[in-house]
């Protein structure tokens, strides 16, 4: 169960929902502070990868961090 960010269209207003399948229809979603449907989702920002390593995020280069 996925945890989602979405804005409403129509208040603005930014909340966060679970989403209990991947086919999920936006007029399931209602937005908490003015009860809207069809929010829009955003991106978040855990779905963002952040590298750290000096070396650009090779794996050639002898650092082992599991991933790799």
């Amino acid at each position: 169960m996925p945890m989602y960010e979405f804005e409403c269209r129509e208040c603005g207003q930014e909340f966060e929902d679970l989403v209990f399948s991947s086919n999920y229809s936006p007029e399931d979603i209602k937005c908490p502070a003015c009860s809207a449907s069809k929010p829009e989702r955003k991106i978040s920002a855990a779905a963002v990868g952040v590298s750290s390593r000096s070396n650009g995020g090779s794996c050639s280069s002898g650092y082992s961090s599991g991933f790799c």
